[in-house]
């Protein structure tokens, strides 16, 4: 599977609540009140995505929710679907790519 593939496998995974969060990401996602729920609405809303060689993963740029923009990382390592999320700014180059896909 090469990298596009699996980054819309991690769309389409996310989209189909097909994930779970285990005790370090459930942790991070209480610390930085973004949860499952959020991680799903910024797969739906995902504007941007772009592999991320010095760290080995997919980032996905996307909304939170109605107001907050974030995003996520990811990786398939074996079938297992390995997340990060954040709440962040958007750039001014990517506040554009939002604006052209009307979100």
């Amino acid at each position: 599977m090469n990298r596009d593939q699996q980054a819309q496998e991690i769309l389409k995974r996310i989209r189909a609540d097909d994930f779970i969060l285990l005790l370090h990401a459930a942790k991070r996602s209480d610390e930085r009140s973004i949860g499952k729920e959020n991680v799903i609405y910024c797969a739906n809303t995902c504007f941007h995505w772009e592999w991320q060689e010095d760290h080995s993963t997919h980032l996905f740029l996307g909304l939170l929710n109605q107001t907050e923009s974030g995003g996520f990382t990811a990786v398939l390592r074996d079938q297992v679907l390995v997340v990060t999320v954040f709440k962040r700014r958007l750039t001014k180059w990517e506040k554009h790519l939002k604006k052209s896909k009307k979100l």
